[in-house]
C-alpha cells in the first residue's frame, strides 16, 4: 500500500507550515497603531469629552472672578401721585459683594479637582477605546489564521479523499473510509463558511470603533507577536496606583470633597458689600455717600452646622470609596495577570509539547497507512486532533493578546510584555 510522490510532498509541506507559529514572532505590526489614532480621533463619545474637558479647565478661571457689580439707579422722595418729575432727587452708585477671604482661592481648588476627574474620566475612556480596537483586531487576526489553517486541512484532506477513491475503485479501501473522509471534508467546509461569516462580523465591528459606517478601504490582516509576557505583579500594582485613570479620578474626587468641606467651613464667615453713590438733590447741595454691609451667618448657625456635617459625610463617603474601587481594580489586575500567565503557559505548552506530539502521532498515522498496520480512520483522526490543537493555540494567543489589553486598559498606559 503505497502513496504517490506527490502527496507525501504535500503531506511534508503541511508538516512544514503547521510548525508555524500562527502568530509571527516578529516586530509590532505597523497597521495596529494607526487604528488606535483612528479611533481616538473620529470615536463620537471622545469628542464630547475633550470639549467637556476643555470647558472645565475654563471653568477654573470663572472661579476667581467676583460677582458682577451692580448699578443702582432710585428717585428719591417721589410723591404720592407717583410723579417722577416733582421727585426730591436721584441717587445713582456701585455695589460690590465681596466673599470672606479664602472662599474664591476654594472655589478655584475646587474647579481645577473638577478639571482634573474630567481628564481623568476622558483618559479612562481612551483606554476603554484603545482596548476594545486591540481585541478586535486580535479577533480578526486569529480568525484569519484558522481560516488559512481550516484551507491547508482542506486542501490536504481533498489528496486524500481522492486517494481513498482510487484505492475504493479497486476494493482497496472500505466505504467506511471514503465516507469518513467526505464528512471529515464536509465539516472542514461548514467550519470554514462559519468562521468567514465571524469575520465579516468582526470587521464590522471593528469598522464601527472606527466611526467608519461606510467601511471604507479594506483592513490589511498582520501578524501578531507572540511574546512572554515578563511583567511581575507587584510591579503592575504600583503602576496602577499611580496612573490608572480610574483610580486617579476616584482620588480627585475625594481632594474635591476635601476643598468642598473646606469651603462650607468659610461659609460661616460674613461675606461683605461695599457701595459707593452719588445723589443729586433737586433743593439741596449734591452729595457723596458711600455704604458697607455684612451678612451674619451666626444668626443660622444651626444651618451651617449641618452643611457641614453633610460636607464631612461626603467626604468620608469618597475617601472610602475611593479604597473600594482601588481594592477592585487590583482585584482585577491580579486576576488579569494569573489569566495571562496561565493562557502563556498553556501556549508554551502547546507550542513544545502538545503540537510536536501531534505531528508525530499523524506522520505515525500515514507510515501506519502506508504499511498496511494502521486504517484510514486512524489518519484522520490524527488530523483532527492535530487541527484541535492548533486551534485552541490560536484561539489561546488571542485570549492572551486581548487580556493583555484589557490589562493596559486598566492600568492606563501600554506595557511591555
Amino acid at each position: 500500500m503505497k502513496i504517490g510522490k506527490g502527496m507525501i510532498l504535500l503531506f511534508l509541506s503541511f508538516v512544514f507550515t503547521k510548525a508555524t507559529p500562527l502568530f509571527a514572532q516578529d516586530a509590532n505590526p505597523p497597521l495596529l497603531p494607526a487604528l488606535v489614532e483612528t479611533a481616538i480621533q473620529n470615536n463620537p463619545e471622545l469628542t464630547a469629552m475633550r470639549l467637556s474637558r476643555a470647558a472645565a479647565k475654563e471653568r477654573i478661571k470663572q472661579s476667581l472672578f467676583l460677582d458682577d457689580t451692580e448699578l443702582v439707579l432710585a428717585q428719591l422722595d417721589i410723591p404720592s401721585d407717583g410723579n417722577l418729575g416733582r421727585a426730591h432727587g436721584t441717587q445713582i452708585g456701585i455695589e460690590q459683594r465681596l466673599p470672606y477671604f479664602g472662599k474664591r482661592t476654594l472655589k478655584q481648588n475646587i474647579a481645577t479637582k473638577e478639571a482634573e476627574m474630567a481628564d481623568s474620566e476622558y483618559q479612562e475612556k481612551v483606554a476603554e477605546i484603545i482596548a476594545a480596537v486591540k481585541s478586535a483586531y486580535y479577533q480578526r487576526a486569529f480568525l484569519s489564521q484558522t481560516i488559512s489553517l481550516h484551507r491547508e486541512h482542506q486542501t490536504l484532506l481533498s489528496e486524500l479523499l481522492l486517494i481513498v477513491k482510487r484505492r475504493y475503485a479497486i476494493s482497496q479501501s472500505s466505504q467506511q473510509e471514503l465516507l469518513k473522509a467526505e464528512i471529515e471534508q464536509a465539516k472542514l467546509h461548514n467550519e470554514t463558511f462559519s468562521l468567514e461569516q465571524e469575520m465579516h462580523s468582526a470587521t464590522a465591528a471593528l469598522y464601527t470603533l472606527l466611526n467608519d459606517r461606510e467601511n471604507h478601504g479594506l483592513l490589511k490582516i498582520e501578524p501578531v507577536p507572540f511574546q512572554r509576557f515578563l511583567q511581575a505583579i507587584e510591579t503592575l500594582k504600583e503602576i496602577t496606583r499611580s496612573l490608572s485613570p480610574r483610580l486617579k479620578k476616584a482620588k480627585r474626587l475625594v481632594e474635591k470633597n476635601q476643598q468642598i468641606s473646606l469651603l462650607v467651613r468659610k461659609e460661616s464667615k460674613p461675606d461683605f458689600m461695599l457701595g459707593l453713590y452719588y445723589e443729586n438733590r433737586h433743593t439741596e447741595e449734591d452729595h457723596w455717600m458711600a455704604m458697607g454691609k455684612m451678612t451674619l451667618p451666626w444668626l443660622r448657625a444651626k444651618k451651617y452646622q449641618s452643611k457641614n456635617t453633610v460636607a464631612q459625610l461626603d467626604a468620608e463617603a469618597a475617601n472610602a470609596n475611593y479604597h473600594v474601587i482601588e481594592n477592585e481594580t487590583l482585584l482585577e489586575i491580579s486576576t488579569l495577570f494569573n489569566e495571562i500567565k496561565a493562557a502563556e503557559n498553556q501556549i508554551l505548552n502547546n507550542k513544545n509539547e502538545l503540537i510536536p506530539l501531534a505531528l508525530q502521532a499523524l506522520e505515525s498515522a500515514r507510515i501506519g497507512y502506508q504499511t498496511g498496520k494502521n486504517d484510514f480512520l486512524n489518519w484522520i483522526d490524527s488530523e483532527r486532533t492535530l487541527l484541535d490543537l492548533q486551534m485552541e493555540q490560536a484561539m489561546q494567543q488571542m485570549l492572551f493578546q486581548q487580556k493583555i489589553a484589557t490589562l493596559e486598559q486598566i492600568i492606563g498606559k501600554e506595557i511591555s510584555q
